[in-house]
């Protein structure tokens, strides 16, 4: 509004802002909250900041304010039409987390950390209700009173993430907190609120994260035990996942060259020892093989001996009854002497022969 006076009259010149399509544009605050992975045990957040996001109703430009901006060119007095005096940005051309996540579904922009000690479930303020984030069933009781002033006591059972809606005059209660009703409080809201909108993006691993956290599931979860062992007493642990991922890879790849140190341990100790059972088997062997193979020797010896030896008793006796032989000069006495002798002596040596024979 500007004013000016001339001789005879005092004029009012105002501007007036003339809104359309291409000069609105729909505000959000980003609030962000930790959603429960059970796979690792841990929570997950995305990291976008506390800015606020200005985007035009085409989805085509849009502009970044801080809170401090913004409550100073918007809060001052009761305007209908706020002023934008930042510069526009490109939806397509020049991103941003923010504009990342409200208006894609894959997510690269934006910070992401791992977060552990946080008690389920975490409860979210917005400017028109709360969002709840649970890593298991919760039990909550809902104290509501009507519109005639009558105290109207249900139950309901959260678990995931949600918003609590139309529980304005409700206390919301469970066994470790309670979320009083708003008329109990002061809060006073200058502003029109529209529906809370969660973004449609996709998980907040890579497909490389989430195919190794799959993979290596329980030895992620050595690591991240490890990682809190790491940061000492703090009751809330945060870390990024790409540090998480460095630590997996490093682990993994620790724990392969363990197993080919212990593989090639087990395989020279088991080398080492079957050449030395060898070269024992060996020490012990060849004595008892000589041994044995020595005394093989001499039974056939011996054999060979008492074989020959019989042999030639055979053939002398044989000799000796041989009718060819020159029996001149001989005393008869003398002959029937020899003749006994010989019965004796082919007698004990057919015994002997058969002894030895059967021997063999």
């Amino acid at each position: 509004v500007h004013s000016y006076t001339t001789i005879h009259t005092l004029r009012v010149v105002m501007r007036l802002p003339l809104s359309n399509d291409n000069k609105m544009f729909q505000l959000y605050d980003i609030i962000t909250y930790p959603v429960y992975d059970a796979s690792l045990k841990v929570w997950t957040q995305w990291e976008v900041g506390t800015q606020k996001l200005l985007i035009s109703k085409d989805r085509l430009m849009y502009s970044m304010y801080n809170q401090l901006e913004f409550d100073r060119e918007c809060r001052g007095e009761q305007l209908i039409v706020c002023p934008l005096s930042n510069v526009l940005l490109s939806v397509s051309k020049r991103p941003n987390c923010a504009v990342e996540m409200f208006h894609y579904e894959q997510v690269r922009l934006c910070g992401r950390k791992l977060i552990s000690g946080l008690r389920s479930p975490v409860l979210v303020k917005t400017p028109s209700r709360w969002i709840y984030s649970a890593s298991e069933e919760h039990r909550l009781t809902l104290n509501c009173l009507t519109s005639d002033g009558t105290l109207n006591i249900t139950s309901a059972v959260v678990k995931g993430v949600g918003e609590f809606r139309g529980i304005d005059m409700c206390d919301v209660v469970s066994e470790e907190f309670k979320v009083p009703a708003r008329i109990h409080g002061s809060s006073v809201f200058s502003e029109q609120i529209s529906e809370i909108v969660f973004p449609n993006v996709e998980e907040i691993y890579t497909s490389e994260e989430k195919e190794l956290f799959s993979s290596e599931q329980e030895t992620a979860v050595k690591v991240l035990q490890g990682l809190n062992e790491r940061l000492g007493t703090l009751g809330v642990k945060e870390y990024r996942p790409e540090d998480v991922v460095r630590h997996l890879k490093s682990h993994i790849l620790f724990g392969r060259k363990l197993y080919a140190a212990k593989v090639a341990a087990a395989g020279s100790f088991g080398l080492v020892s079957t050449l030395m059972l060898v070269y024992m088997c060996y020490r012990f062997v060849m004595p008892v093989m000589a041994w044995w193979s020595s005394r093989r020797n001499r039974r056939r010896q011996r054999r060979s001996a008492t074989l020959t030896e019989v042999f030639a008793k055979v053939r002398g006796l044989t000799s000796l009854d041989s009718p060819e032989g020159d029996q001149e000069g001989v005393n008869p006495g003398e002959i029937n002497d020899v003749e006994q002798n010989v019965e004796a002596v082919e007698v004990v040596n057919l015994e002997r022969l058969r002894d030895v024979i059967q021997a063999l």
